[in-house]
């Protein structure tokens, strides 16, 4: 695999290197050619490379990439959970997780897994758990589910608690409300209030009368 992506490197290797702490020696390439070459692979159902040993950044972009396009869930969510394990970076994490559209259709059983996850101290399996929720959950039925694990995980790490404070953001943008009301009620890191705060004046999404609102908010 490692001889045929080589042909696609290019002088973005060092950016990306550079934006994504702890991944693997990246050779360059851009997401929609890794998105493309996932693609043919799982059309050809190149699945053994599931089990290779990756070298590069671009090799476990692309494994994670191919799980999203398995139409098998119940394949698919296994090799999702095989691949949790794998995940040293936020990119690896977060692109995979957006990617990953059956999430959507079963809900039900993912709550199960990110039960599991509440049960971590990893940092990045933790940032697994509330990327999921970020860009499944944030709907009106799921808010005090949402805050619950909000509260009550040992939130542990950078990337983590950078996970948390994005999904303040979401919460705060997609259902306005609740996540106002119980926004000051978080006994949570101050930390991560500051930064969804910041987060928050930062989005055009949010109006600024909210804006000069959650400034009392701060910690």
């Amino acid at each position: 695999m490692l001889d045929k992506l080589l042909k696609y490197s290019n002088n973005n290797s060092l950016y990306i290197n550079k934006i994504i702490p702890n991944a693997k020696p990246c050779i360059g390439l851009y997401t929609n050619e890794i998105k493309a070459i996932a693609k043919e692979m799982v059309k050809e159902e190149k699945y053994s490379f599931f089990q290779e040993k990756h070298e590069v950044f671009e090799e476990d972009m692309i494994h994670g990439f191919m799980i999203g396009y398995i139409k098998d869930w119940d394949y698919a969510f296994e090799e999702f959970k095989k691949y949790i394990n794998l995940i040293d970076n936020w990119a690896m994490c977060d692109q995979i997780i957006s990617n990953f559209k059956l999430i959507k259709k079963h809900k039900n059983e993912v709550k199960h897994f990110i039960y599991e996850l509440s049960l971590s101290n990893e940092e990045y399996k933790q940032r697994v758990l509330f990327v999921i929720l970020l860009f499944y959950f944030v709907e009106e039925d799921n808010m005090d589910y949402i805050f619950s694990m909000i509260k009550n995980v040992k939130i542990n790490g950078y990337y983590s608690k950078m996970a948390v404070s994005w999904l303040l953001c979401e919460c705060v943008i997609k259902q306005r409300e609740y996540s106002l009301l119980h926004f000051n009620e978080l006994d949570i890191d101050p930390w991560i209030i500051n930064k969804a705060i910041s987060k928050m004046n930062d989005s055009f999404r949010i109006t600024k009368e909210d804006k000069e609102m959650l400034k009392k908010y701060r910690k």
